[in-house]
């Protein structure tokens, strides 16, 4: 069974080793408490606001976007050390170097934007400073800076939005006009094989066909009508039922009328009538008289017949005409037929230019719509009436420090003192293996004694024991706070050695 009142009198009697690491560390914090330079957080709050005209393209930056971008412009080396150049907010900043201060301008920053489906997007910022004034200047710096990052960030964007949609329209559109020149070029090219004219040559087509078949049958019944004036001539002597009487001699003539006058008196009356005979008589006697006279002679090529020459000429000339008129018309239909045949050529090629060519009015009119959306919207950004980060508490001098928490400090020390003391005499207790009760003897050595007897102290050795106490307490109080103001006065600043330490601790 543990033997509680035992091991209370030995941590009783260890005790004043407690109080003296505790009375140490607690003046440890004490001091440090009273030595630590005050720091003074200025805190301001943004947000992003709605535009108040509406952007026509409906293209904004996400916000927690937009909060981040103006954070991650706001925290570059340049506009630090701009800023602490312009403040001086950095202890003993002249003889720290740029590296330094911009660590510690980062680390006294703190910035939180925060967002969140169907709320607002925020974002808290604050600086922390050993003067008031130091940290509210800063601020007002940094906002000046978001701010400007804002203006600058929404007009640049829409600045290069317009100036890339000014070019592509530009470019689109000498585009187009150079498709339009081609389709242009093609179309002249072959202004007689178009697939828009193709209904008017195939009618063409038609009618060169019916025309070529007319020509052939006017040739034809030409051609026939020739050879049946040739055949009447040839059998009756006659061309057409016409009586031939040119270049004829009187005797051949008055033949002529003698035989056609017998032949209507033998039509109704007999050979044997007086009237018959006597034109028989004078029929023979010209036909011996015509007999004995030279025969006319022909031209060559000629048939001697001056009316049958001139009819077959005509003929001939109206068949030479019709071959003319046919030859041509043969030529114009192989023209048509070849230009038909070269029409679904064309229509594909034209086709491909035509579609690439509305092709490019579709993306040129797009282009056109968007770029007069970015226009609109370089407007509205100029104008600041798009959307923004706006401060929404602006920054204070602070009234009060916020930072360090002096009893908190004092306390936690003397506490953390009295904690580190205690788990040393329970440490010492667990280590120490000597004897001092009888039932030591016996669990260690296993040895029974007769009797035992205890240590007497006297009253010298207990004044002893209150003064070595008494000594320790006061080099302690006395002492620590000298050695503290020694290192603050001969060697650093205890500020400057703790707050590295406390930065540290609290960015960890």
């Amino acid at each position: 069974m543990l033997d509680v009142r035992y091991y209370f009198s030995l941590f009783m009697r260890r005790f004043p080793l407690l109080l003296i690491i505790a009375v140490a560390i607690s003046a440890v914090a004490i001091t440090v408490a009273q030595t630590l330079p005050p720091s003074y957080v200025s805190a301001a709050k943004l947000a992003v606001e709605r535009p108040k005209i509406d952007d026509p393209s409906g293209q904004l930056a996400p916000e927690l976007a937009q909060l981040q971008i103006a954070q991650g412009k706001l925290m570059t080396r340049a506009n630090l050390l701009a800023i602490a150049d312009l403040v001086q907010p950095v202890p003993d900043q002249a003889n720290k170097s740029p590296d330094e201060i911009e660590s510690w301008m980062r680390s006294k920053t703190y910035i939180w934007a925060r967002a969140r489906r169907g709320e607002a997007t925020f974002m808290d910022i604050s600086f922390e400073a050993q003067q008031a004034e130091h940290a509210a200047w800063v601020l007002e710096e940094y906002l000046k800076i978001i701010n400007q990052i804002s203006i600058d960030e929404g007009v640049e964007n829409a600045a290069q939005k317009l100036g890339f949609f000014e070019r592509l329209e530009t470019e689109l559109r000498e585009k187009l006009a150079d498709q339009n020149a081609r389709i242009l070029a093609f179309k002249s090219e072959n202004i007689n094989a178009l697939p828009e004219t193709l209904d008017t040559r195939l009618g063409q087509q038609s009618t060169l066909l019916d025309r070529i078949a007319q020509y052939e049958r006017d040739r034809s019944v030409l051609q026939d009508q020739r050879v049946r004036l040739i055949q009447i001539f040839e059998s009756t002597g006659q061309v057409s039922g016409a009586a031939v009487t040119q270049n004829l001699t009187p005797e051949q003539q008055q033949l002529r009328v003698l035989q056609a006058q017998l032949n209507d008196e033998l039509a109704v009356k007999s050979s044997e009538h007086p009237q018959v005979k006597v034109l028989i008589a004078k029929v023979r006697q010209l036909e011996q008289v015509v007999s004995l006279q030279p025969a006319p002679q022909a031209q060559p090529g000629t048939t001697g017949n001056p009316l049958l020459d001139s009819q077959l000429a005509d003929i001939d000339s109206r068949i030479a005409d019709i071959e003319a008129q046919k030859t041509d018309a043969l030529l114009q239909l192989e023209r048509i037929e070849a230009t038909i045949d070269q029409t679904p050529i064309n229509a594909i090629q034209l086709e491909e230019l035509t579609l690439e060519r509305d092709n490019i009015q579709r993306q040129y009119t797009d282009v056109r719509a968007k770029l007069a959306d970015a226009a609109a919207s370089k407007e509205i950004v100029e104008g600041n009436q798009g959307q923004r980060v706006v401060v929404l508490e602006p920054p204070s001098i602070p009234d009060a420090p916020s930072k360090p928490n002096r009893l908190l400090i004092a306390v936690g020390g003397s506490f953390f003192g009295i904690m580190t003391g205690a788990a040393l005499i329970i440490l010492l207790m667990l280590l120490d293996q000597s004897v001092h009760r009888p039932q030591d003897l016996v669990s260690r050595l296993n040895v029974t004694p007769l009797a035992t007897i205890p240590y007497i102290e006297t009253a010298a050795d207990r004044f002893r024991a209150r003064m070595r106490v008494a000594a320790w307490l006061i080099a302690i109080v006395v002492g620590v706070p000298a050695l503290l103001y020694a290192v603050h006065v001969y060697y650093q600043p205890l500020d400057a050695i703790v707050t590295p330490i406390v930065d540290s601790l609290g960015a960890a």
